[in-house]
């Protein structure tokens, strides 16, 4: 069967997981977890970039070449879908030129971004649940004579300026802007999927230009994800119906301020 694959990427807390779950009650849609796949290309890289058997043997770099541009078809063979569509970290100055030198056709990616006074409530609701949350852990292993801040405004701070995942989209977005790759990419705002549901998915099926398939927001199927390893249900989704997580966590405006200025960036 011949697949077409396109990308999510995008912020944490976001809605990554219930688009997923939304996407794959269509049967022909097959939308991942988090992929392992930028990290191939990672790996691949050390390899040309490191191994002498590439210097005093040319031939071997078009072998490895080849493994380069059969990694997608490769990776989902095993799926017997239409359409595949991979969350993975494909937004970054690192990532995306990968993406556009090996990937076969113009890459089509969806990134999901979100108020990030949201998205940091999101975590600290995640801390006040569970306290060996890896936020909560790395706050615990600091030395508390060099804190000169509050115990919330110092999650805070690990939160927006410690968590990989989130400086990666914060930066990522900033430089496909700058780069004006922007424009070959959907961006779609997490209270878009909450608020207007059938509007968004109407949105994502043009740009991804493939059949509609008329969704039902409701009884939603989690994700194959083992959360244990987090010591927190990252991954957790109301599965009755769509709405927005209650969350009545209260921040400084001074703290609110702070970091404001990153939804200029990234909304």
């Amino acid at each position: 069967m011949d697949k077409k694959i396109f990308f999510i990427s995008g912020f944490p807390r976001a809605g990554n997981t219930i688009l997923a779950s939304i996407l794959n009650q269509n049967p022909d849609v097959y939308a991942t977890g988090r992929s392992v796949v930028p990290d191939i290309f990672f790996k691949l890289d050390s390899i040309k970039n490191e191994c002498i058997n590439l210097k005093y043997y040319p031939d071997n770099q078009i072998g490895l070449n080849n493994v380069y541009s059969n990694i997608f078809n490769s990776f989902y063979s095993n799926i017997n879908k239409k359409y595949i569509i991979e969350r993975g970290d494909w937004i970054t100055p690192y990532n995306y030129p990968n993406l556009l030198k090996w990937f076969k056709g113009k890459p089509k990616i969806i990134i999901l971004v979100r108020d990030i006074i949201d998205i940091i409530k999101s975590y600290l609701k995640l801390c006040i649940k569970n306290p060996n949350f890896h936020i909560n852990l790395f706050y615990n292993s600091l030395d508390k004579t060099t804190l000169y801040k509050s115990e919330l405004e110092t999650k805070i701070d690990i939160i927006v300026n410690y968590d990989n995942i989130i400086n990666r989209c914060i930066y990522g977005i900033h430089w496909l802007k700058k780069e004006k790759y922007i424009k070959d990419l959907l961006v779609v705002n997490y209270d878009e999927i909450i608020k207007s549901p059938n509007k968004t998915l109407k949105k994502i099926y043009s740009y991804l230009e493939i059949p509609f398939y008329k969704h039902i927001f409701k009884n939603f199927k989690h994700l194959n994800y083992d959360d244990s390893i987090l010591e927190a249900p990252m991954h957790d989704i109301r599965v009755e119906k769509l709405s927005k997580e209650k969350n009545n966590i209260f921040i400084p405006k001074e703290i609110i301020k702070k970091y404001e200025y990153i939804n200029n960036i990234i909304l």
